[in-house]
């Protein structure tokens, strides 16, 4: 079941056994996405790196350590995978992959 807000909605899912693993593996994937402004693809690569900050008279977008903080648990602690996608003026989505053991 999805939980839903006016701008944000959480998909969790199963994600299929990988075939290339010699034993099968079972997957969740979760997926948050917002329908807000949109993140710029200067920042977007840059977005899981430490002190990542954006300051205009228009925005003031301040990433700081978190998200780094988060792409380090889920991809080396967990053993995850943790991506995003977004478009300026449409919304983003974070795409997180944990591994079921």
């Amino acid at each position: 079941m999805a939980a839903t807000s006016a701008s944000c909605v959480v998909r969790p899912s199963c994600v299929t056994p990988c075939s290339r693993s010699p034993k099968p593996r079972r997957w969740v994937a979760l997926t948050v996405e917002d329908n807000g402004a949109g993140i710029d693809p200067a920042i977007r690569d840059r977005l899981f790196e430490p002190f990542v900050r954006k300051d205009t008279p228009e925005v003031r977008y301040d990433a700081g350590k978190r998200l780094s903080f988060a792409y380090f648990i889920i991809t080396e602690q967990h053993q995850g995978h943790m991506a995003v996608t977004s478009d300026v003026n449409v919304g983003t989505t974070f795409h997180i992959q944990l591994l079921l053991k």
